[in-house]
């Protein structure tokens, strides 16, 4: 598992004594019940990727700005 636990260490530290093999595999299965979300890390890189090519058109010639301030861009011939 990865992430960041923000509760519950009871659980994770009892996880982590779970017996395990010569592997490292635990002999009893663990199985998870919940996961709760509490920051969406991919729609922060979406945000980001977006906000990336909204700056890249702004710096394009023939790029102009409208009145909300959205990025609208023009062929100049």
């Amino acid at each position: 598992m990865f992430g960041r636990i923000v509760g519950g260490f009871e659980t994770f530290n009892a996880i982590e004594e779970i017996e395990v093999d010569n592997k490292d595999r635990p002999i009893t299965d663990i199985n998870k019940e919940q996961t709760h979300i509490f920051v969406d890390t991919f729609q922060e890189v979406d945000d980001k990727i977006a906000e990336e090519r909204q700056e890249a058109l702004i710096n394009t010639p023939g790029t102009i700005r409208t009145e909300e301030n959205k990025i609208s861009s023009v062929t100049i011939p």
